[in-house]
């Protein structure tokens, strides 16, 4: 029994991170792509940059895509004929952002395809998403009249989810690093809260260096240094583990850059 215990400690101990590790990322980040979509839509027409390939059921008579035709057109050929979309996403005016993002896990939602969300081959994740948060923003200080119907406030959500739901995605990723500089360390966590509307679980510092420091002796003040510059800038040889560190590093700037969320609702 502790064979097995140890070799599936190691199993998910050096498992890679991935971008399917957690569906629901995908799911919300796609959700803020759309509004981003919503808006430049509503600056740029046919001009606009991103969601370019989505145009409405012309049955429907609209001139906006609902969420599932937004979805539908950013994915390959392939993965679009296999994707079975709800009613929910049925929409162009999402309500339930945690609801939509768990029916979604239903639609056979991969991901994003190269070329297929922006004009353009940009690949990098963080780039792709700061066009979204840079048209909202422009939105914000030269066209409000666009952000009518709480959008720039329920982007700002769907972004505060992927937020969390990343840092979730790499605390064992990221407390692995961590005891490779710190072996003997002693990691207690905390619950941490984003506009106490989402949360997540993350190392508390003051608390694992108290604990570590108790274990080994150490001088606390000057453990709480090391740990807290660590944290600050994480070394290590895992370059996925960083790629995605610094991606959230790119997704914080992003969230606070469009203000709190009392401020976008206040539009």
């Amino acid at each position: 029994m502790r064979l097995v215990a140890i070799f599936l400690w190691l199993l998910f101990a050096f498992s890679p991170i991935t971008e399917a590790a957690s569906a629901l990322i995908h799911n919300y980040e796609a959700i803020y792509f759309y509004y981003g979509y919503l808006v430049d839509l509503a600056i740029n027409g046919d001009k606009r940059s991103i969601g370019p390939r989505c145009t409405p059921d012309p049955e429907s008579h609209r001139s906006v895509c609902t969420v599932a035709e937004f979805v539908k057109s950013i994915m390959s050929d392939y993965d679009a004929a296999r994707m079975r979309p709800s009613t929910l996403g049925d929409t162009t005016s999402p309500g339930d952002l945690d609801a939509l993002a768990e029916d979604m896990l239903n639609w056979h939602y991969t991901n994003y395809a190269l070329g297929r969300l922006v004009r353009g081959n940009e690949d990098r994740h963080s780039v792709l998403l700061r066009r979204v948060t840079n048209i909202l923003n422009y939105a914000r200080h030269n066209r409000p009249t666009v952000l009518s119907g709480n959008i720039l406030a329920q982007a700002k959500l769907a972004l505060l989810s992927v937020h969390a739901e990343r840092e979730k995605d790499i605390l064992q990723h990221k407390i692995r690093e961590f005891r490779r500089i710190f072996p003997q360390a002693v990691v207690r966590k905390r619950t941490v809260f984003l506009e106490n509307i989402v949360a997540f679980e993350d190392i508390d510092w003051a608390a694992t260096a108290e604990a570590t420091a108790q274990y080994t002796n150490e001088n606390l003040a000057a453990l709480l240094r090391e740990m807290k510059r660590w944290c600050s800038n994480p070394g290590g040889q895992d370059r996925e583990f960083l790629n995605h560190w610094r991606l959230l590093g790119s997704i914080r700037t992003q969230s606070d850059s469009l203000g709190s969320l009392a401020s976008c609702m206040a539009l």
